[in-house]
């Protein structure tokens, strides 16, 4: 079976660091990886679905998810070692679930 391919757009966390770069790898996803300051993700995401999955504020998910025709699926991620408001939501695309 092919591998997953997923676009991810984030800022730069170390906590990703390893997997972005390769060193660590995911069975079964083939990972193309952004990374993008806050408003960058933000806005692409938003405003036209650009990535799989995205950093996002709390503030723009309640938005887009309030939306009656939303498409994506809100994944709690902390990134940060302090609890910050913003978190990482992956996109359904179609019937296949992304978490």
């Amino acid at each position: 079976m092919a591998d997953l391919k997923l676009t991810i757009a984030t800022t730069d966390y170390d906590h990703f660091r390893d997997f972005r770069f390769g060193l660590v790898k995911a069975e079964g996803i083939d990972h193309s990886w952004l990374t993008l300051g806050h408003h960058e993700c933000f806005a692409r995401f938003t405003a036209n679905r650009e990535f799989d999955l995205s950093e996002l504020s709390f503030a723009k998910f309640c938005a887009q998810v309030s939306r009656p025709d939303t498409d994506i699926v809100g994944q709690q991620g902390i990134a940060h070692r302090l609890l910050t408001p913003e978190e990482m939501f992956p996109r359904g695309i179609m019937t296949k679930v992304v978490i």
